[in-house]
């Protein structure tokens, strides 16, 4: 009996994974060039021209992965943002206690603010450009909050209470101080007044002992 005809399957699967490695590469080519040009030039000195000739791509990549220049910056920011997050996280974990690592968690995100790329991009273009698509990120940011506030209370350093409404509280000041310190021309004398009153609230939420 002759042998049966080779499937099909792994020739579709093996293609499709050279698809998405292709896609993938593409799509970190346009982002690395992205974060570069609107770091450097501001996302409205950056034209798409300029930034696919750096990228080595075509504006039809661009518009066929993002949609357009809007939809690239919103790629970039989360990028940003979850680089971000992910050293928020490991402070927050690797604190001699929840509170401390909360507290030097906040700090570092005012921080941040003085960075380049957080400053143009996260904290200047994002919010005029993209408004309302910066939601789901906002939310992100609030559930991460929450999380290190539950950690918090279980360690009895501030009162048992519902930490969602005082994450999104946080959160708020946070973000609000960020950005002034981003708008500033004296972003680091900002900081440090940033940091005082932000501390202060902080020290109000301590259980006293």
């Amino acid at each position: 009996m002759p042998p049966p005809p080779p499937e099909e399957a792994p020739k579709k699967a093996c293609g499709g994974s050279r698809r998405e490695a292709q896609r993938a590469e593409t799509t970190a080519k346009l982002i690395r060039a992205a974060r570069t040009m609107f770091r450097e030039h501001g996302y409205a000195g950056t034209s798409m021209d300029h930034l696919c000739a750096n990228a080595g791509l075509t504006r039809g990549a661009l518009y066929h992965y993002f949609g357009g220049k809007e939809g690239l910056l919103l790629a970039v920011v989360r990028q940003i943002s979850e680089e971000m997050g992910a050293e928020l996280d490991a402070l927050c974990a690797g604190g001699e206690n929840a509170w401390v690592g909360f507290r030097a968690a906040c700090r570092r995100y005012l921080e941040m603010s003085l960075e380049p790329e957080v400053r143009q991009i996260v904290l200047q273009d994002a919010p005029g450009v993209l408004g309302a698509r910066l939601r789901e990120l906002d939310l992100e940011a609030v559930e991460a909050i929450q999380g290190a506030l539950k950690d918090v209370m279980d360690e009895g350093f501030i009162p048992k209470q519902d930490p969602e409404p005082l994450a999104r509280l946080l959160d708020g000041a946070t973000n609000e101080l960020a950005m002034w310190i981003a708008a500033s021309d004296t972003p680091e004398q900002e900081l440090d007044r940033a940091w005082a009153s932000l501390s202060a609230v902080l020290d109000g939420l301590e259980v006293k002992v």
